[in-house]
């Protein structure tokens, strides 16, 4: 399923954090990406980076989804980027427009949710980036479709906030 050919053609999805103005939309193609690399059957966990833009100051669109690269360490149970390879991309997709969003990675889980090691990897990533983000996205992908399949969060110094779909 890798390139995600035969899937159907998935709608956006829009994610907000409750009692905030802020909107996450993931396009079609970052969820056909994380479709495709889904752990299922035993598969070693896959992540990766999220680039997008800014249509509005409280808007976040997640255009593109990459990874996993051959520069990852995979494991059924843990993922090791590597920081050059991912700063590499990072370079390349500002280039082309494209700002460094946040992260995501797989559970062979239903419904994921964030270990204690996802926390503090996840805030580790916030505190050690240059950026100028309030919070860096992170997303984990479980096995049931989307969107209960998704774990969809914002991390900044402190918090982790999870986002909700508007009417769910």
């Amino acid at each position: 399923m890798g390139s995600g050919q035969g899937l159907p053609r998935m709608q956006e999805l829009t994610f907000t954090a409750q009692g905030s103005s802020l909107v996450v939309t993931l396009t079609p193609n970052v969820l056909a990406h994380f479709e495709a690399n889904a752990q299922r059957g035993g598969r070693s966990e896959a992540g990766g980076q999220l680039f997008g833009t800014f249509p509005a100051p409280n808007i976040m669109k997640v255009e593109k989804a990459t990874g996993p690269v051959s520069a990852y360490r995979r494991f059924w149970n843990r993922i090791i980027l590597n920081q050059r390879a991912d700063q590499r991309e990072i370079n390349a997709e500002f280039e082309k427009g494209l700002h460094y969003l946040g992260d995501w990675h797989t559970h062979p889980a239903t419904i994921p949710t964030p270990s204690p090691m996802d926390y503090q990897t996840f805030q580790s990533r916030f505190q050690k980036s240059t950026h100028e983000l309030h919070a860096m996205l992170m997303v984990i992908v479980g096995t049931n479709p989307f969107p209960g399949g998704l774990w969809v969060g914002l991390q900044n110094n402190s918090i982790s906030t999870k986002l909700v779909l508007p009417y769910s």
